[in-house]
Formats: structure tokens, sequence, C-alpha cells
């Protein structure tokens, strides 16, 4: 008799042969899969590459802002403005470092996402060796 009100047999068996190898196998589990996938996931090469965009943009934006500023107060910057510039600076160079550890990490590790991370470590060590050019140019103008 069905167990539920509808017209199949519920003991109705399809796929393999209740003897033989096929039988004795034991059934997948779903954490059997994970098994499957590649090692790891691409997330710390995604995360250096979303960082090196985000920092790199921001630096050449504050660059433009720097400079409209400084042509606006007449060639030199206000203290207080060339402070919030270095921090900014010096902010930016933290974050492209972490996001250069990042990338470094995803290259040499069982990761997958090389590429990306070999991109964002190419992008942020970029950002860091413009980032110290430019400190090291400012201080010698100065």
């Amino acid at each position: 008799m069905p167990r539920y009100d509808d017209d199949f047999d519920d003991n109705f068996r399809s796929g393999p042969p209740v003897d033989g190898p096929a039988a004795r196998r034991e059934p997948r589990r779903a954490n059997d899969f994970a098994m499957d996938a590649p090692a790891g996931s691409p997330g710390l090469g995604i995360a250096s590459l979303v960082i090196g965009l985000f920092v790199g943009f921001s630096m050449a934006g504050l660059i433009v802002v720097a400079g409209v500023m400084s042509i606006n107060a007449g060639g030199n910057l206000p203290q207080n403005q060339a402070t919030a510039v270095g921090c900014l600076a010096i902010l930016g160079l933290g974050l492209a470092l972490m996001g250069s550890i990042f990338g470094l990490i995803g290259v040499i590790g069982r990761y997958r996402g090389k590429v990306v991370a070999a991109i964002g470590l190419t992008i942020n060590a970029l950002i860091l060796l413009g980032t110290v050019g430019l400190i090291i140019l400012g201080l010698v103008a100065a």
C-alpha cells in the first residue's frame, strides 16, 4: 500500500541492482563533493584586485585635488590641507601594502584565481612605488 495518497508505489526501486559491487558502494554524502573542488577560493586575489583599483583611483583623485588646491592657494598648500593630503596618502599606502600582502598570499598559496591575485599584486606594488616616489619627491622639493 502506498505511504502517501498518490498512485505511486513508494517501494519502487530505480537505479543500481540490489546485489553486486554497485549495491555495496556507499552513497555519496553532501560534503564529499567539497573534496572534488580545487583547494581554496580566489577571495584573496579578488580582495587584492579590488583594494588596488580602489586605492589607485583614490590616489589619482587625491593628486588631482591636491594640485587644484595648490593652484588655488598660489602655489603652496596651507599647513592643514597639506597635512590632510599627507595623511590620506599614508592611508592609501597602508591599504596598498595590505592589498600587496593579499595578492602575494593569493599567488603563493594553494588558491584558485592566481591570475587575479597577480594582477592585484602588480597594481598594489605600482601604487606603493608611485606613492613612495611622490613622498620622496615632495621631501626633496621642500
